[in-house]
């Protein structure tokens, strides 16, 4: 069954209810031109533009509900690119809530080099655009741009990431979208690692805006058990689905992620958030069966 693509957060028109929860599933789309040509009456839009919405537009055929891109894309689109996205977005054919990569290297949040600056235009900016777009969520990931220097004092680091915190609080209030923080494996950053970590400052913060995002990639990594996504229930808003390796769920059967527990764990504590595919595999050929395989799991799961 394909699901429709609906630009609401949770739309009972669009998606089925199973135990009381209802999900959307969408894939992350990495900014490209491998994806096919779309249709006649969308060929002539700018270059740019037209590469995500064919990307998009390959989503919503697999059977996706939403399309998450990076935010990158969408700062560095020309404003001639930025209006015809927005365009196309707006005739409700394709869904984009949630971008993530949300802060580039090149802006430091930690450290000697801040450029306070810097940091409050790009966000304004970009938090603008995604709205102009319907987005909802930003995911805080960047693990370049947060980690915190060798030989700098570990809790200023974590002060000017508090710092950032509450300036994306304030900023996304003004554009109704929320930022989830996005635990990173030790081997991508060295600050923010577990959700367990991304929980704590979350409730140590008490911000409305900021929230948290699991991975099943960087909780694999860090072999942090699902059981602490309970704790965090009432701060989660999204998960990132991936195997080992980066693979798609139900590419190796041998080990790595137990998408089955994960499925009862979620149920058990009523998420009612999205969940996108982050892979590094062919989107084309392996996100089709990933999603019919979690599907299955989910359904059986919430029907139990």
């Amino acid at each position: 069954m394909l699901y429709s693509i609906c630009c609401n957060v949770i739309c009972p028109k669009h998606v089925k209810k199973r135990g009381g929860v209802m999900t959307l599933f969408g894939c992350c789309l990495p900014f490209g031109s491998f994806v096919p040509q779309i249709e006649n009456n969308e060929k002539q839009v700018p270059e740019k533009s037209n590469g995500i919405i064919n990307g998009l537009a390959m989503l919503k055929t697999i059977g996706f509900d939403f399309g998450e891109l990076t935010a990158g894309a969408i700062a560095d689109l020309s404003c001639v690119d930025m209006k015809s996205l927005s365009e196309l977005l707006d005739k409700g054919s394709y869904c984009v809530p949630v971008f993530n990569s949300f802060i580039p290297p090149k802006l430091p949040l930690t450290g000697l080099y801040v450029n306070k600056d810097a940091v409050i235009q790009y966000v304004d900016m970009l938090m603008s655009r995604i709205h102009r777009l319907k987005g909802k969520l930003i995911i805080f990931g960047s693990g370049g741009a947060r980690r915190i220097p060798e030989g700098f004092p570990r809790s200023k680091g974590m002060d000017q990431l508090n710092d950032f915190f509450v300036l994306c609080n304030e900023c996304a209030g003004r554009y109704q979208l929320t930022v989830a923080i996005e635990p990173l494996n030790k081997k991508e950053c060295n600050v923010i690692n577990t959700v367990k970590e991304g929980l704590d400052i979350v409730k140590s913060l008490h911000l409305p805006n900021i929230k948290l995002l699991a991975d099943t990639y960087h909780m694999n990594e860090e072999n942090e058990p699902f059981d602490i996504l309970k704790q965090a229930a009432e701060h989660l808003v999204h998960i990132h689905l991936s195997d080992q390796r980066r693979l798609f769920p139900g590419s190796d059967r041998k080990g790595g992620v137990d998408f089955i527990r994960l499925s009862k764990i979620l149920k058990d504590s009523s998420y009612k958030g999205r969940l996108s595919f982050e892979c590094n595999d062919h989107i084309e050929n392996k996100s089709g069966q990933a999603l019919k395989y979690i599907k299955g799991i989910w359904e059986e799961c919430m029907a139990s």
